[in-house]
């Protein structure tokens, strides 16, 4: 089977290619095994798109998401949504259509009503995530702890009970969202106090008041 498929307009690979002239040089190695392809630069005329690397891991400060990363400026699509391996994770698929390039995306998730509004005023966005696991407790609140990501030297605010002696026990949104009364969410976490982990239809993952839900 060939690493690789080439269009007229994009390189399909899993991981990634080298930063090289002619990218058809790559090795097996770093096409399927490459980490973090998003971050890296390439040479090739057309955009790349791949898997391999979930996309939330490149979200540790912005809004925890699984949607697909479109950067045509950087000729990179990186389009793994975490499916089986994140638990808020989802299988995403491009739609192509001329210029046009959108995305949708299937989960597992079960959905549910939002009974009231509520409008976040933290302003908290983030996510803890593959390898970045190493805290250091800084402030312990209620339900949230805020944390010194060690790796990243970013602060966190990581829910009380992911918390294990210094490290976060799993990949974990630190992003707290706003919501409306009757709108549909996905919920990834509702077994912990005050707070319920959820996904936006927008893919958006992150944090609301439990007394939120149904």
């Amino acid at each position: 089977m060939p690493i690789a498929y080439e269009t007229e307009d994009f390189i399909i690979i899993h991981a990634g290619i080298e930063d090289i002239p002619d990218w058809k040089g790559t090795s097996h190695e770093f096409a399927l095994y490459t980490q973090s392809f998003y971050e890296k630069e390439h040479q090739a005329d057309k955009t790349v798109i791949v898997g391999h690397w979930p996309v939330v891991n490149y979200r540790a400060t912005t809004a925890s998401s699984n949607s697909p990363i479109i950067n045509l400026e950087k000729k990179i699509i990186a389009l793994d949504g975490g499916n089986q391996i994140k638990r808020d994770g989802q299988l995403n698929a491009l739609i192509i259509n001329g210029d046009d390039i959108a995305y949708t995306y299937v989960d597992e998730l079960k959905e549910n009503i939002i009974t009231r509004s509520h409008v976040d005023e933290t302003n908290r966005v983030g996510t803890v995530t593959y390898p970045n696991y190493e805290i250091r407790v800084l402030e312990k609140g209620e339900y949230f702890t805020l944390c010194e990501n060690k790796n990243l030297g970013i602060q966190q605010w990581i829910k009380n009970e992911y918390i294990q002696e210094n490290m976060c026990k799993n990949d974990l949104s630190t992003t707290f969202l706003s919501v409306e009364k009757g709108e549909t969410v996905s919920v990834v976490d509702d077994c912990h106090e005050g707070y319920a982990l959820v996904k936006l239809c927008s893919g958006e993952v992150g944090w609301i008041p439990k007394d939120c839900l149904l």
